[in-house]
């Protein structure tokens, strides 16, 4: 994909409070992602390296949805990374492009 070597991965810990990997446990990110504002929740074994791999991969061969100044890229892996909004778990990813930088979440 285009934007390749060029963009900057905020790290899901540091990007709005760690919204993404909230709770130090698996059922505590399942509960996250089933309440409240139900923000999609990485598995706890995907620390901010490995989603910034998860990412990489999305950006190489992903679906990519233009939006406005910003793009949206779906990617789905063969294993499941976390919990979508809703608590199911899921294998897709939504990473965000914008101005050069990227983060993601469990779609």
């Amino acid at each position: 994909m285009f934007l390749g070597s060029k963009t900057n991965h905020t790290r899901a810990s540091n990007y709005s409070g760690g919204k993404h990997v909230k709770g130090n446990t698996n059922k505590q990110r399942e509960e996250n992602a089933t309440t409240g504002r139900r923000n999609g929740q990485y598995f706890v074994e995907f620390n901010d390296d490995k989603i910034i791999q998860l990412e990489r991969e999305a950006l190489e061969k992903g679906e990519i949805k233009d939006r406005e100044g910003s793009y949206h890229i779906f990617y789905s892996f063969p294993f499941n990374i976390g919990y979508a909004s809703g608590g199911s778990k899921t294998n897709t990813i939504r990473a965000e492009w914008s101005s050069g930088s990227v983060h993601s979440h469990p779609r």
